[in-house]
Formats: structure tokens, sequence, C-alpha cells
């Protein structure tokens, strides 16, 4: 459950703030991901002026998701629209800050969206386009005002994050743009086919992504994953190379990962948290793991998967984590 204090204070800060009302916050559903919406409808939102402050993927719980729809309309079995059980608890959402100079982004954003009953929208709507097909199945949803922009944001955001980016005036984040963030076609491990490598190197930079505002991880241990990342896609046919390449990787991070995750484990833990939230200490305690190859399969998965949360973002996923860790004798 988040600090309410926290976010109180970010509400009495923020809200009325001059340049405030150009932020609004949005997140696709699972069954959008899983259709291959979520990068198309950010290209439509792009071209209406809209641009990524930050993005990350959450996976929500029964509580979290209430947090955002209770207000305005208290859940009930009986209502269409009431999704939670349904739809968010399925698998990861995306969830990002949007922002657009100038204007109200979230009369904007509601503007563009349309209804999410398909009978009460134009076919210009985004929903339309994308062919949302009931209340239900909206596809996303966005935040009616600038008070509920910073509330509903920090059920994805902490509250501390969410005060860098507010005064950043939209300058987007690292996370905003980064590949390992998009979803170009279908849900990632449908679209995307990662050797067990080239995944084990793709999961450390999410790690570093999680903690971009908070706890960043310096350039020099980072920067060379992202290499090693590349060649490891180009070498996703040859075996014993990536392995090869991969450890190679390991050795040269050895310094810098013992600093990061002394770091990370004394980090004090985060105000305004939910239970779905990846905290510094437990990104050192996974970047550890990922460390030793030489203990991978004797490493419980849940040790991985129950801290990681949305990082590892599907089955198609556990299941490739899970063979990564069985490469290793």
């Amino acid at each position: 459950m988040r600090n309410l204090a926290s976010v109180s204070g970010l509400v009495d800060d923020f809200a009325t703030r001059p340049g405030s009302e150009a932020f609004v916050f949005t997140f696709f559903d699972p069954y959008a991901l899983g259709l291959g919406l979520a990068e198309e409808a950010l290209a439509f939102l792009q071209r209406e002026g809209f641009h990524v402050v930050d993005r990350r993927f959450v996976q929500y719980t029964q509580s979290t998701i209430e947090a955002v729809y209770s207000p305005n309309r208290p859940i009930a079995v009986d209502k269409t629209w009431a999704v939670p059980s349904e739809i968010y608890l399925l698998e990861p959402s995306c969830a990002l800050l949007l922002h657009t100079p100038g204007r109200s982004a979230c009369a904007a954003f509601k503007a563009l969206k349309g209804s999410a009953d398909p009978r009460k929208r134009s076919p210009h709507h985004l929903r339309s386009r994308l062919q949302a097909p009931t209340r239900a199945l909206s596809l996303m949803h966005s935040s009616d005002d600038t008070r509920a922009t910073l509330e509903e944001a920090a059920t994805a955001f902490d509250p501390r994050e969410l005060r860098l980016l507010l005064a950043s005036q939209g300058q987007p984040t690292r996370r905003a743009t980064s590949p390992g963030q998009q979803l170009p076609e279908a849900l990632v491990g449908r679209a995307w086919r990662p050797s067990p490598m080239e995944f084990l190197m793709h999961l450390r930079l999410r790690l570093a992504e999680e903690v971009e505002l908070i706890a960043p991880f310096p350039e020099a241990l980072v920067g060379p994953w992202r290499e090693a990342s590349s060649q490891l896609a180009a070498l996703r046919a040859e075996h014993d190379a990536s392995r090869e390449l991969y450890l190679r990787g390991v050795a040269h991070e050895a310094p810098r990962v013992a600093e990061v995750v002394r770091a990370g484990l004394a980090h004090p833990r985060r105000p305004g948290m939910f239970d779905y939230r990846v905290e510094p200490a437990l990104i050192a305690t996974v970047l550890e793991l990922l460390h030793q190859p030489a203990l991978y399969r004797e490493t419980d998965l849940t040790r991985l998967i129950g801290p990681l949360g949305a990082l590892v973002r599907n089955a198609y996923e556990r299941v490739l984590l899970r063979s990564a860790l069985q490469e290793f004798e």
C-alpha cells in the first residue's frame, strides 16, 4: 500500500503549479499489450502532440487498480467496466506519464481516446481506431485531471520519481525511449526471440532502468551491458559464442557490480511503495544472483521472479529465464 502522506504532499506541491496541467497519466492494459496495440496508440498520440516522459511495466494488484478506479465509480461485480480480476491481474500493464505543452493534457487525451462505451464514440477516436470491443475491454485508462494524474501515477511511479519528472518540464528519461520498454508488434516474448544469454544481459538493463531516477547505476556498468546485448543479438544462432561472450561480460562487470550491490542493499526503503514495485535493495539482490553463473542451476526461480515482478513480463519470459539459468552447469 502506498504512503498516503507522500502522495498528499505531491498533490499539495504540484496540483495547482503552472505547467502541471501539461502532464497526464495513462496505462494500456494486458489485453492491449497482447494484441500489440500499445505502440500503435503511442504513435497516434505522438502525432497529436504528446510525448512520453517516463514509462514502466506494472503488475497491478486488486488494491492498486481499485485505487485508480474507485474514486469515480466504486468497483462492483455487476459493472461491465469493473475489470480488475478479469483483465489487469492477468499480466503487466504499460504505465506512462505523457506531456503535451501549452494545454490541458488530461482534457486533450480524453477528447482523443473517446468513450469506453463503443456506442458513444466516433470513428476518429483512438479507441475506435484500435477497435476496443467493449467497456470492459477498453484497452486504456487516462486520468481525468491534474490531481487524478498525480494520485493515479503514484500507483506506478514512486512519489520521489514523480517530483523529478514533474520538475523536468517534460524531459524524458532513458527508460521512456529504451528499446527494452517498447512493444513493437505483439507482447514481448511473442514478437521478440532473444537467446538465453541475450535475455540475461537484457534483464540487467531492465534492472538499471527500474531504478534510473532513485538509485542509478553507473554508466561504466550499464554501457557495456548495452554493447554486449547488441553483440549477443547478432549471435542468437551461435550457442557457444554467445555463452563465451556472456561470461566475458560477467567477468568485466565484477568490480562495479560489487559496488552497486553494496549501495543498493544500503538504500533506504522508498516511501509510497505498492507491493509490486521493485526496491533498490531487491534490484541489488537480483543483480548479485545474475552475476554468479556458477549458482544459476541451484537458484530457485522464485527468488528472481518474485522480486522482479513486472520486469519478467509474461509466461514466455519466465520459461526463457528458467532455460537460461539451466544453461550453466
